[in-house]
């Protein structure tokens, strides 16, 4: 089966030469991570894309904050990933780590899927 993309952190791979995406699904969810992890200006010919959920990591943990990066995060997903539903999304802190669960469909397909993050400040 062909690869839709190389999978991202690269790794090697005695079939394909390095792991590859061979679903939809695993492409989507890699890509959902990287608009997450960008910071706006990192990305080359696009500077508004990406969510730059760094920066909130040594803010405040506040309800406001919270709602500030749910609105980033529902406004980039909507312009750069239209065929994603956002169904939930969930930030906090726990065990020392900012977590973001993000519960989505893929539109086209009708499947339902969900990312975790845990990022250490």
């Amino acid at each position: 089966m062909p690869g839709l993309s190389p999978s991202l952190p690269l790794v090697r791979d005695r079939i394909d030469g390095i792991k590859l995406n061979k679903t939809i699904k695993k492409l989507v969810k890699q890509n959902l991570k990287m608009l997450i992890l960008t910071s706006p200006g990192e990305r080359v010919a696009i500077p508004e894309y990406g969510v730059g959920i760094r920066r909130y990591l040594f803010d405040q943990s506040t309800d406001e904050r919270f709602s500030a990066l749910k609105t980033r995060i529902y406004s980039q997903v909507k312009k750069y990933m239209p065929t994603l539903n956002l169904r939930d999304v969930k930030i906090g802190i726990k065990e020392q780590a900012f977590r973001v669960s993000i519960q989505y469909t893929i539109t086209p397909l009708k499947t339902i899927d969900s990312l975790n993050l845990s990022l250490a400040a």
